[in-house]
């Protein structure tokens, strides 16, 4: 399997990591600038730590299949992402700035954005670095953002050669964490995520 199927096969584990969201409000979506959407993300910018269970169910849309898995995630802001499954099979990722590990029954794999040698697999792993660091300014460049209501946004890529993420729906809590994840694939495939539990660490004042 080459790399860059395996970097897709990373994001549908994870989230990034799309469904084709519920309608959550009928108003029209309005146009997001980076300045808002930073706004809106502002937690993950008074954070040190993150720590939330979540659920994910995966749409396999070619075979009428749901796939429900369930795991806890951890966020060391700024460079450290762990991602964990926990049912119905055991699967740890880590990402730590450019590299991201793998944990399986099997072993481990590690994978590094500086040593792949396809522009394809590349950009694939820049837009999963992109989505768990949530970083406002890269998702702006690569995405138009709207806002469906108060704390609903979409993205929509604007490369039409997008090898992963076709479009992504994300719903933040009254408290400014991501509550739901909605996922639309290339492949066609469906995902949702819904975050529970949250447990926030707070940088210390300078």
């Amino acid at each position: 399997m080459g790399l860059g199927k395996k970097l897709a096969k990373i994001c549908s584990a994870l989230v990034l990591p799309g469904v084709l969201a519920p309608v959550f409000a009928a108003a029209a979506p309005q146009v997001v600038s980076v300045t808002e959407l930073q706004k809106a993300l502002i937690l993950y910018h008074s954070i040190s730590r993150l720590d939330v269970d979540f659920k994910q169910t995966k749409t396999l849309k070619d075979m009428d299949l749901k796939l429900d898995s369930d795991g806890h995630l951890t966020l060391l802001l700024p460079h450290r992402v762990e991602w964990k499954i926990l049912k119905p099979s055991p699967l740890d990722v880590e990402l730590e700035k450019d590299k991201i590990t793998i944990h399986t029954s099997q072993g481990k794999q590690v994978f590094s954005q500086a040593e792949n040698p396809s522009a394809k697999d590349r950009e694939g792993f820049q837009t999963l670095l992109t989505w768990l660091k949530l970083d406002a300014a890269e998702i702006s460049a690569k995405y138009n953002v709207t806002r469906t209501d108060a704390r609903t946004y979409r993205f929509e890529s604007k490369n039409p050669a997008e090898q992963m993420l076709k479009s992504l729906q994300m719903k933040l809590s009254p408290a400014g964490h991501v509550s739901e994840l909605y996922f639309d694939e290339v492949s066609g495939d469906e995902v949702k995520i819904v975050f529970s539990k949250p447990k926030v660490v707070y940088k210390k004042a300078q």
